[in-house]
């Protein structure tokens, strides 16, 4: 169903040029395997670090494979979403982080295929990145 996984260090290679080609991005595809799309917060150096350290060998390659820069426009809603949950202080994040998982699930289908047209070799199929996928032997 998708492209063959290459080796973790190969996969990690391409997920570093990604990014070093957008090096201005704010958004990024799969940074959490559970999370579609997301701000960058930080370095994207330290979730590849975090990653490499502690997430399980096997699931590296999809991982890498998964991280890109967003480079298309998103959906205002999406983006508006994001922005009152990073606002939101005390109980206040609750609800807010309820009204972007909802406004994601909105926009699940255009989220998909943007990503699919942003990064074709994505292996997310809506709910999860590892199913279906095989790895390099």
């Amino acid at each position: 169903m998708y492209p063959p996984l290459k080796s973790v260090e190969e996969e990690l290679a391409d997920c570093r040029a990604a990014f070093a080609a957008y090096p201005k991005t704010g958004w990024l595809w799969r940074c959490h395997h559970e999370v579609h799309i997301e701000q960058l917060k930080a370095c994207v150096e330290d979730r590849i670090d975090f990653i490499h350290r502690y997430k399980d060998y096997d699931e590296q390659a999809c991982r890498f494979r998964n991280l890109r820069p967003v480079r298309v426009k998103l959906p205002c809603e999406v983006v508006d979403a994001w922005q009152l949950f990073q606002d939101a202080e005390g109980s206040d994040i609750l609800g807010t982080h309820d009204d972007f998982k909802f406004a994601l699930e909105d926009w699940s289908p255009e989220l998909k295929a943007l990503h699919d047209q942003d990064w074709p070799d994505n292996t997310w199929n809506g709910i999860s990145i590892f199913e279906g996928v095989t790895a390099k032997s």
